[in-house]
């Protein structure tokens, strides 16, 4: 990485995609004493883009600051703003996730009750947010992350938004992931907190069966969702081996009627996240399954800020 601030020290290279890179990074710089080296470690996400995306990264960068302090949303740092000749370049300092995002988690064996406390987590997240009249948009397993503790943390706000103007007449590109868009915002209506909680269920059903429960053949994109959503289409929910509270926990979900969802705060009563297994059982299971596919690295080096002291070599 260039242009960063002197005692930040990239250790991994974790991504890259259309939006730039992501890298772990250490940062060891001294205390306003110059007595301590405050040793910390977090992810840098390196975005660039033409002028004419600046305010879609304006809204993004503020999202993460109003949602931010909650355990279950991935918290945000400071955030650098630099032109350069194409365009602009921003470095967001997110919170570090070591265990990645849930793909292996839904390709892997588990019981209702690990689901359960994946969705709970998820819940807790999306509570805060909407009560914060913000809707993530964009809730898919690649982006709810889980810490080496066992967090499970909200991430990714590049499509969040707050009510305000998601329930304003639209126009414009439908973004996202086919199957976890809702109805409403397939047919470019206004919008709310209740589009999350579509996607929720679907969330519920792709960490249940390990795929897309939209995705009938090969080709799978949003005229293909689009044409299933035409037909009223939703997964049998018979067909698949579901507990009476699993089943309970999905047809809170499942309606194209948004105002016949529940929201998050309603569904937290729902028996399935109340007889879900604790983080340490979950801790257990993700451990394993992670060390069977052969991950290991990376792990957190420490979980909190460290200070240590400055020596004179």
């Amino acid at each position: 990485m260039t242009d960063m601030p002197r005692y930040w020290t990239s250790v991994h290279h974790l991504g890259t995609g259309a939006f730039g890179e992501i890298h772990l990074v250490h940062s060891d710089r001294p205390d306003a004493q110059q007595t301590k080296i405050l040793h910390s470690e977090f992810v840098v996400k390196i975005l660039k883009f033409p002028l004419s995306e600046l305010v879609n990264v304006v809204r993004e960068v503020e999202m993460h600051r109003i949602c931010r302090d909650h355990q279950n949303v991935l918290f945000a740092g400071v955030t650098y703003c630099q032109p350069f000749k194409e365009g602009y370049r921003v470095q967001m300092c997110l919170e570090y996730a070591a265990l990645g995002d849930l793909s292996l988690f839904a390709n892997k064996k588990k019981e209702e009750r690990h689901i359960g406390y994946v969705l709970k987590e998820v819940i807790y997240g999306l509570s805060y947010i909407h009560e914060k009249d913000i809707v993530h948009g964009d809730l898919s397993v690649r982006n709810v992350l889980v810490t080496h503790k066992g967090v499970i943390k909200l991430s990714d706000f590049g499509m969040a938004d707050n009510f305000k103007n998601t329930t304003r007449p639209r126009k414009g590109l439908i973004k996202g992931t086919p199957g976890f868009i809702a109805p409403e915002v397939m047919d470019m209506k206004s919008y709310d907190n209740k589009a999350d909680m579509w996607s929720l269920g679907i969330f519920a059903l792709f960490l249940l069966t390990g795929g897309n429960p939209f995705k009938l053949g090969l080709i799978f994109n949003l005229q293909s969702y689009r044409n299933l959503l035409s037909q009223h289409f939703y997964p049998d929910l018979n067909r698949l081996l579901l507990s009476y509270n699993f089943k309970s926990f999905m047809s809170d979900l499942k309606h194209y009627d948004p105002d016949e969802r529940c929201d998050a705060f309603e569904i937290l009563s729902e028996p399935i996240l109340h007889e879900c297994c604790t983080s340490r059982e979950f801790m257990e299971l993700y451990s394993q399954m992670r060390m069977s596919n052969g991950r290991t690295f990376p792990y957190a080096e420490q979980s909190e800020v460290l200070v240590v002291p400055v020596t004179r070599e």
